[in-house]
């Protein structure tokens, strides 16, 4: 049995490649990949969560999938601070199934502190996702946005920018303006700001009415 567990280093850093990770191992090792989310599992009537989560790890079982459960927080909170029974038996029950589950499964959260403390000896690995380096960021920079050359200027800036994460590349991609793909010191301005959400930069100061 295989188990990794992914976390991101930052809780503010929103989209560090969890999912892409799994996606590549899936693809390396020729399997299917299972992706199941709190809002594929949580189900308001008595018995049904569980019912759920035990088909989860039937069918991946079943087909050879990797399981990917993303958000896992949801479902895994520290049963310390429960407060409903219902609440204790879906973390006994995925606890219970990840022990004896033949497979690979992959678990992503941001916020690793709030995960029952039997989590953690249960995983074979635990992967740290850190904020991109400056390798990483000119690596896909010019992957997204070969057409633009960084100049001096720009790299500096790109270098400056707090928890870029890759996540904020495909933003950019997405709304940049065709005339616009080959303009580096546009580029870097527009992931500055895109990881300005996640640093609070852009709330400095508390605004009233709408905004676009």
């Amino acid at each position: 049995q295989v188990i990794v567990y992914v976390y991101a280093a930052q809780q503010k850093t929103i989209n560090p490649g969890k999912t892409e990770l799994a996606k590549y191992l899936s693809k390396k090792c020729g399997r299917n990949l299972l992706v199941k989310r709190a809002s594929d599992l949580l189900n308001p009537f008595i018995g049904m969560t569980e019912m759920l989560i035990a088909r989860m790890f039937r069918d991946a079982e079943r087909d050879g999938s990797i399981l990917l459960l993303d958000e896992a927080d949801s479902l895994l909170r520290d049963r310390n601070n429960a407060y409903r029974s219902w609440e204790i038996t879906q973390t006994n029950e995925l606890l219970t199934q990840m022990e004896n589950f033949k497979g690979i499964m992959i678990a992503c959260t941001n916020v690793l502190s709030v995960m029952d403390k039997a989590v953690l000896r249960r995983f074979s690995w635990k992967v740290k996702f850190l904020p991109l380096d400056t390798n990483q960021r000119i690596r896909l920079f010019n992957v997204w946005f070969p057409l633009a050359d960084l100049d001096t200027n720009s790299m500096c800036m790109l270098e400056q920018i707090a928890l870029l994460s890759p996540g904020d590349y495909k933003a950019v991609a997405k709304r940049a303006m065709p005339d616009k793909r080959n303009q580096a010191h546009y580029l870097v301005e527009e992931l500055k700001v895109e990881a300005s959400y996640r640093t609070n930069e852009t709330d400095s100061k508390p605004k009233v009415g709408f905004g676009v």
